[in-house]
C-alpha cells in the first residue's frame, strides 16, 4: 500500500496484532509519539507525531495536532468514531482491528489475501462490503468473501465488548474456555507464569462479593505500571462475573481509576459528575453501552 503511513497509539493486545498484521504486510507503520517516546493512554491523542512524505497517514487509536486532509482514522473510544455505538452484534467491524482488516482486505484485496493466506469464498451479493456471521465470520468484498480468522474475531470480541463476550453475546466466541484463554493470553504477553495466575485468581475471586454498588479496590495496591499481573487478574475475574469495580492504577507518576462492569447510568453519572469518592478526575473517558470508565486523579497544585 504505497504512500500510506499508519501510526500506532498505545500498546495493549489490539495494537499487538495489528502491528503483526502490518509487519507481515510489509506496509509502512510508525508510532505516535511525544518527543522520542511513544504514546500511552495519556497522551495517544495528543501526539506529536507527523510525515510529510506519505499521501495518507492512517491514525489507529491515536490523534496528532498535525492532521491532514487525508488523514484517517480507526477507533472505537471517542463519541464520533466509527465503532463508538457499535454493539456486540458488530463487534468484529466496531473493533479497531476489525476495520483496519477490513480497509486493509478492501484497499488491497489480492496482495493482502494471498500474504495473510486467507480463505475466499465467493458471493453473488458481494457489492455492498460488510461482515456478517454464518457460522464464521465473513467479510464481503467486492472482490470475494473473505473467511475471518479466529484470532481477530476472538481478539476483537475481547477489546471491544468483554463483558458482552462473556455473557455469550458475542457471536463466535466460546464462552466456555474465555477465561483460561484469557488467562493463559496474559501469561503470554507478561511472560508470568500461569500457575501465579491462578493463584491471583483464587485470591481475587474470593474479594469479589457483590452486593449491590461498586467493590471498592481503590485503596489496594494492584501491582505497578498499566498492565499489571494483579489489575488484567482482577479486571478479567470482574468482568467475567459481571461485578463491577474501582480500582487504581499507578504509572508514569500517574493515578490512573478504571470503573469496569458498571450500568449504563453509572458510567454517565461519572462522566458527567468527574468524581469518586470525593476524588477530582480529570481526561475523563468511556462507553456507557459497554459498562467502563476511567479517568485521571487531578493533582493538587
Amino acid at each position: 500500500m504505497e504512500n500510506t503511513l499508519f501510526v500506532l497509539g498505545a500498546h495493549d493486545p489490539e495494537m499487538k496484532k495489528i502491528e503483526e498484521l502490518l509487519y507481515i504486510l510489509g506496509y509502512s507503520f510508525s508510532y505516535a509519539l511525544e518527543g522520542d517516546t511513544r504514546t500511552n493512554v495519556t497522551n495517544a491523542y495528543e501526539s506529536e507525531y507527523f510525515n510529510f512524505f506519505q499521501n495518507n497517514i492512517i491514525y489507529i487509536e491515536c490523534s496528532s495536532l498535525y492532521l491532514s486532509e487525508s488523514s484517517l482514522s480507526i477507533d472505537h473510544h471517542r463519541l464520533g468514531d466509527y465503532g463508538y455505538d457499535l454493539d456486540h452484534n458488530h463487534f468484529v467491524e466496531a473493533s479497531s482491528l476489525g476495520q483496519f482488516f477490513k480497509y486493509v482486505l478492501e484497499n488491497d484485496f489480492h496482495y493482502a489475501s494471498t500474504v495473510l493466506g486467507l480463505e475466499i469464498t465467493h458471493r453473488k451479493d458481494s457489492l455492498n462490503p460488510h461482515m456478517y456471521f454464518d457460522n464464521f465470520w465473513f467479510l464481503d468484498t467486492v472482490n470475494g468473501t473473505i473467511k475471518i480468522p479466529e484470532e481477530i474475531v476472538l481478539i476483537s470480541g475481547i477489546d471491544h465488548c468483554l463483558i458482552d463476550a462473556y455473557k455469550g453475546k458475542c457471536k463466535g466466541i466460546d464462552t466456555d474456555n474465555l477465561l483460561e484463554i484469557r488467562i493463559n493470553q496474559i501469561s503470554k504477553d507478561l511472560s508470568v507464569s500461569t500457575t501465579s495466575l491462578l493463584s491471583l485468581v483464587e485470591e481475587y475471586s474470593n474479594k469479589l462479593k457483590y452486593f449491590g454498588k461498586i467493590i471498592d479496590f481503590t485503596d489496594d495496591k494492584i501491582g505497578e505500571g498499566i498492565y499489571s499481573p494483579e489489575y488484567l487478574i482482577l479486571r478479567e475475574l470482574a468482568i467475567s462475573k459481571n461485578v463491577p469495580i474501582a480500582v487504581k492504577i499507578v504509572f508514569n507518576n500517574l493515578e490512573k481509576i478504571m470503573f469496569l462492569s458498571l450500568e449504563k447510568n453509572e458510567v454517565e453519572n461519572l462522566l458527567e459528575t468527574k468524581t469518586y469518592k470525593n476524588i477530582n478526575l480529570e481526561k475523563m473517558f468511556g462507553v456507557p453501552n459497554r459498562g467502563y470508565a476511567g479517568g485521571f486523579i487531578k493533582k493538587v497544585s
